[in-house]
């Protein structure tokens, strides 16, 4: 089933799979904010399992590459992550956490480096990111040796050298943003739409948000700024 140019190519569920067409979205310009009108209908075309809440839809082109993952959590959208940053690697069924809350996405970034005039090299490096379900939060995202080690108790990670790493922990919020003396990353981690899922702007970390907004930390255009001005009236 195609539509606008882009394909359904794989559900990655953890217990049963289904099939369906599911909208595309522009996380850059939502910013992690309601998602586009009709998407009702592709939530109830995307149940989770009786045990397991939570669901992983990998969209793709007409090519068959995973282009982006759109992730459910009982019956609702809650984030969509584009390729950005490398495209997804489908796994059945998803690897998941002990309590199903915090999914395993595999990711592959490549790119080109030119050594001569003559010579372009292509290179390709493997990522794991962990994603909590409930909220969309990218909690963490490695590379290397991390990456071959196991699910364990309490929703840990257990690296291949025997440490365990507890991934809720590794969230990111606003407080750590402002208190940070280096400016965010240029990555999915450290960027201003995955903080408003890990850490969402209320009473609690208002003035975090708003001290953020003030010097722009993470370089929003005018009209991303506006618009966060405008809905810190309801925070």
């Amino acid at each position: 089933m195609i539509a606008s140019r882009h394909l359904l190519v794989g559900i990655a569920v953890a217990t049963a799979g289904c099939s369906g067409s599911v909208p595309m979205h522009d996380e850059d310009a939502a910013l992690g904010r309601t998602p586009a009108d009709g998407l009702e209908e592709a939530v109830e075309a995307a149940p989770a399992g009786p045990d397991k809440r939570g669901t992983v839809m990998y969209v793709g082109d007409a090519d068959g590459k995973k282009r982006s993952v759109e992730i459910y959590y009982d019956r609702r959208h809650v984030r969509t992550i584009d390729h950005s940053f490398g495209e997804f690697q489908q796994e059945l069924p998803a690897s998941m956490s002990s309590s199903g809350n915090i999914v395993l996405l595999h990711q592959v970034e490549s790119g080109t480096l030119h050594v001569s005039p003559e010579e372009v090299q292509r290179h390709e490096r493997y990522y794991c990111n962990f994603v909590d379900l409930r909220t969309g939060c990218l909690l963490d995202r490695r590379t290397g040796e991390f990456c071959a080690g196991e699910w364990a108790e309490n929703d840990t990670w257990r690296g291949s050298d025997g440490r365990t790493v507890n991934l809720l922990e590794e969230r990111i919020t606003a407080a750590q943003v402002v208190g940070s003396s280096q400016p965010p990353a240029d990555g999915p981690v450290w960027s201003y739409r995955n903080l408003r899922h890990c850490d969402p702007p209320g009473r609690h970390n208002r003035r975090s948000y708003i001290t953020l907004l003030e010097a722009n930390v993470f370089s929003l255009t005018a009209e991303q700024l506006g618009a966060e001005w405008e809905d810190s009236e309801n925070w």
